[in-house]
């Protein structure tokens, strides 16, 4: 019995060992997102002393003010949802036939192809050059299709769905060609369905790198404003708002330029940006968290 008691208390702490730094990690990723709610709701004036866990001094101003500009928002979250879906699926679909060649040893060109995608990891062309070949070139710029192609193949996207691919079966990848069936139906018919956690966590990482890419549209279309490059704006046109309140230009809102919330507008912003990432990562949750542990094992 004083045994079973031992065994007992040493699993109890052994437990707590392992759940003590987890929840300490938990709350403080879980934190900055409450601090980013409260602060959007806090009055501007505390807000720029010092960000806050509750809201203090509760106003919805920074809401109001954005929404004075409804329709440049929904028009900035089209471009970008349209910009992260057509991204996303095509961007995993290139990923899939690159990397699903390169995971088979037999496969004569791996070696010369393999090194080719890791030297891309480490040295990439200069802007100036990009620009020029877009521009001049192919006569992109000022369009949504640069926006979905310029963040295309990434080298490290590509050699993860290698290490996933490599761990499928060969025996089921042989018995399909035994049977008849050609390479792109072994690909989409049997190995994809067979990785899928690796899929949604690389869509998932492809989804927030099209979701906050600003710099292409700022680049190559500026024309086109996503939401990334609609964020970095507004702080300039809140800016631009306090110089005009300054001069009595401004008063349909409020009052004075000091009435303009323009540091928990920001915190505002963060939260039309960070809400949309945290449904779809909630939505497949157990998928990215299945796909990084089982990628972490593969070999």
């Amino acid at each position: 019995m004083e045994k079973i008691t031992k065994q007992k208390i040493g699993a109890t702490l052994g437990i707590l060992v392992v759940l003590i730094p987890l929840v300490i990690m938990i709350i403080a990723c879980f934190i900055p997102f409450c601090v980013l709610i409260s602060s959007s709701f806090t009055a501007n004036e505390i807000v720029s002393k010092g960000v806050v866990l509750f809201p203090k001094g509760f106003t919805t101003l920074a809401y109001k003010l954005l929404f004075r500009e409804s329709s440049d928002i929904l028009k900035s979250y089209g471009i970008t949802i349209c910009i992260t879906s057509l991204g996303t699926v095509i961007n995993m679909f290139l990923c899939c036939l690159i990397a699903y060649p390169l995971s088979d040893k037999e496969f004569r060109w791996r070696k010369p192809i393999t090194f080719f995608v890791f030297f891309t990891m480490l040295f990439q062309v200069g802007l100036i050059p990009q620009y020029i070949v877009i521009t001049r070139m192919f006569h992109l710029n000022d369009t949504m299709a640069i926006l979905i192609i310029m963040p295309l193949l990434a080298p490290g996207h590509i050699l993860f769905l290698m290490t996933y691919f490599h761990g499928v079966d060969k025996a089921i990848l042989e018995s399909a060609r035994i049977d008849g069936a050609n390479e792109f139906t072994i690909l989409f018919n049997i190995a994809v369905p067979l990785i899928i956690p690796g899929l949604v966590t690389i869509g998932f990482q492809m989804v927030i790198m099209y979701w906050n890419d600003a710099y292409t549209s700022l680049y190559f279309a500026d024309s086109i404003i996503p939401v990334a490059l609609y964020i970095q704006r507004w702080q300039t046109y809140v800016q631009s708002l306090k110089v005009a309140a300054q001069g009595g230009l401004f008063g349909l809102l409020v009052g004075s330029a000091e009435d303009i919330p323009d540091v928990t507008v920001q915190f505002a912003l963060g939260v039309f940006t960070t809400i949309p990432l945290i449904i779809i990562f909630l939505c497949f949750q157990k998928y990215y968290v299945k796909g990084l542990t089982a990628g972490a094992v593969k070999g």
